[in-house]
């Protein structure tokens, strides 16, 4: 959890200094343009597929060993002993550290794609009607509707909306 929560704090961290000034961090790649929010929040999530789930067994064992030295009573001894036996019972690789990652494929699997495609279609349906200009023209046929009460024109919207999502 302190980890995820790291990676958070960190990619607030990216966001806010992505521009700041002196250029920010954008400044360091070739195109500064292309470099956006999504930008840092795409390499936090891949540094969540490469960072280990629990620690590796060198700071496993120098927290071992600090535990140890500091406990007195022998109640904490025998804790000691069952956190050492299942650190022994994790799988590791071959760095030395605990085999699984923070994500990993099963969490791919479980995301709900539908709604991030959703809103992945909501906002690039966004995008190309600002570029497109449309949103601009239905802003200026919208700015007649000026004169109606806002609590008709919402009624209206809501009653239109309903009607042709329904068919």
């Amino acid at each position: 959890e302190i980890v995820v929560m790291t990676h958070g704090a960190a990619l607030v961290l990216l966001w806010f200094t992505r521009t700041s000034v002196g250029g920010g961090w954008s400044s360091l790649v070739p195109e500064p343009a292309f470099v956006t929010d999504g930008t840092a929040a795409i390499f936090v999530s891949l540094s969540m597929f490469l960072w280990p789930a629990e620690p590796p067994t060198w700071w496993r064992r120098l927290r071992q060993q600090r535990s140890s030295t500091t406990n007195t009573n022998d109640d904490d001894e025998g804790d000691d002993r069952d956190r050492e036996s299942a650190a022994a019972k994790r799988p590791e690789d071959e760095s030395g550290g605990a085999s699984g990652r923070l994500l990993d494929a099963s969490a791919v699997f479980k995301l709900p794609w539908d709604c991030v495609l959703l809103l992945g279609g909501g906002f690039a349906l966004a995008e190309g009607s600002k570029v497109s200009g449309l949103a601009a023209f239905l802003a200026s046929c919208l700015g007649s509707l000026s004169a109606i009460r806002p609590l008709l024109l919402l009624f209206v919207t809501v009653l239109i909306t309903s009607l042709v999502t329904e068919f």
